[in-house]
């Protein structure tokens, strides 16, 4: 029995169909507006995946960050306001799934570190070039 050439090229197409419909499926969300559209997709860019290492939840095909998005659509249609649905994240999977933590004594260190990593870079600049200054003189 002979496969044709056309049949190959039937099956291929098929298949790459099927692969492309699969990955895709998640796209295919209903929303009862516009606001709730935009909220589920702004949430899912500010929303960082737990198992990921720094992958939001769109960026994110782990089982993990399906089941969150799952979630997220529900807290959206069920009216849920942003500042509810991140509280409600955060209080399940902790500050690390927000990308901009919140200030509080936990996190301290991460809003405080690079101000003080940028004066200390100042005071040794100027501390060197004030010593370089006084040498000439």
């Amino acid at each position: 029995m002979i496969i044709s050439h056309k049949l190959i090229i039937l099956l291929l197409a098929f298949l790459f169909s099927n692969s492309l419909l699969s990955e895709y499926s998640d796209e295919i969300l209903s929303f009862e507006n516009k606001e709730n559209r935009v909220l589920y997709y702004n949430l899912i860019e500010e929303l960082r995946c737990p198992k990921c290492q720094n992958q939001n939840l769109l960026d994110s095909n782990a089982p993990l960050a399906l089941d969150l998005k799952n979630q997220l659509y529900i807290l959206v249609n069920d009216g849920y306001k942003r500042n509810e649905i991140k509280e409600y994240m955060r209080a399940r999977y902790g500050d690390f799934i927000l990308y901009s933590p919140p200030l509080n004594f936990k996190t301290l260190i991460l809003w405080l570190l690079p101000m003080l990593v940028f004066l200390i870079s100042v005071l040794v600049f100027l501390a060197k070039f004030i010593k370089s200054d006084n040498h000439e003189k």
